[in-house]
């Protein structure tokens, strides 16, 4: 959250994200935004005085708000329809999630949909079911894309495509927390195993990199990682395997757009097994040598 004040320290703008330039997502970046507001300050000093005390005004009445006398509050029934039809209208069908790109994970919708197909399961079937498959679907894709580090068994903050293919590479305490109970969620109701994993997995990442030895947890943790193909051969037996479960190649695969930084980023397949890997490899009796 980037928000910039008056010398009053009223806020006169502000943003959660901005770009380091003008290339990403048809945004400012953000010298492009410390410029223009250079240029609007000197320019339109009154007028941006003027606005900010309006923005900081509208500011406090909503944190001050209560409920007016005699309004009482909105229907319990008809917010959760409201926010069940907003949910299902912005669903990813090919996906899942719940926006375009970036892609945020979002754990307090998945929280929603598990309850509200737990409410309703037995009364409402169609909504309830529509609930539950829109949350697992998610969850499964987030779990078999580059979104989640497949090496050291964790989440990053957020996906920079609609693909949940090239991750934002920070990793969050908060983020890691709420979708361990997503996931654990998932596997009660399912009974599938994928969740299982999963839940096990984000456990112990957390117990091995995030807990301080002196007590307490790490808040946060940034990586910048890249995985070569040429590396991968020179460090693992079972090289040829590796690179194809998790589809790294000899070729950039990864628009530099998205990730500057990681180039070769590989999205997982959906059933890497033994008969896929031999058909890929045009053999005619899939075996155990096909993997030495």
């Amino acid at each position: 959250m980037s928000i910039w004040l008056t010398p009053e320290l009223k806020p006169l703008f502000g943003g959660t994200y901005f770009p380091p330039d003008d290339r990403y997502y048809g945004r400012p970046g953000f010298k492009t935004v410390l410029l223009t507001l250079a240029e609007q300050w000197k320019a339109k000093k009154t007028v941006i005085e003027e606005q900010s005390s309006v923005i900081l005004r509208t500011l406090q009445e909503g944190t001050s708000a209560s409920e007016a006398s005699g309004q009482s509050l909105p229907d319990l029934k008809a917010c959760t329809e409201t926010l069940y039809y907003q949910l299902e209208r912005s669903c990813d069908q090919e996906d899942g999630g719940f926006a375009k790109e970036p892609k945020f994970p979002q754990p307090v919708s998945f929280n929603f949909l598990i309850r509200l197909y737990a409410k309703c399961k037995g009364s409402f079937s169609d909504m309830a079911n529509s609930s539950l498959e829109m949350a697992t679907f998610t969850l499964l894709k987030m779990a078999k894309g580059g979104i989640f580090d497949h090496i050291s068994k964790e989440f990053h903050r957020y996906s920079t495509d609609a693909i949940w293919h090239v991750p934002h590479f920070e990793k969050m305490l908060y983020d890691e927390a709420q979708l361990l109970f997503s996931y654990a969620e998932a596997y009660q109701i399912t009974k599938q195993e994928e969740f299982a994993e999963v839940v096990q997995d984000i456990a112990e990442y957390i117990m091995r990199d995030l807990l301080n030895p002196a007590g307490g947890f790490y808040s946060a943790e940034e990586q910048i990682q890249e995985i070569l193909k040429e590396k991968v051969k020179d460090t693992l037996t079972l090289a040829e395997v590796f690179c194809h479960y998790f589809n790294i190649q000899e070729k950039e695969n990864v628009d530099p757009i998205k990730s500057p930084f990681w180039k070769k980023l590989s999205r997982g397949h959906k059933e890497p097994t033994v008969c896929d890997f031999a058909s890929a490899k045009h053999c005619e009796k899939p075996c155990i040598l096909c993997f030495v």
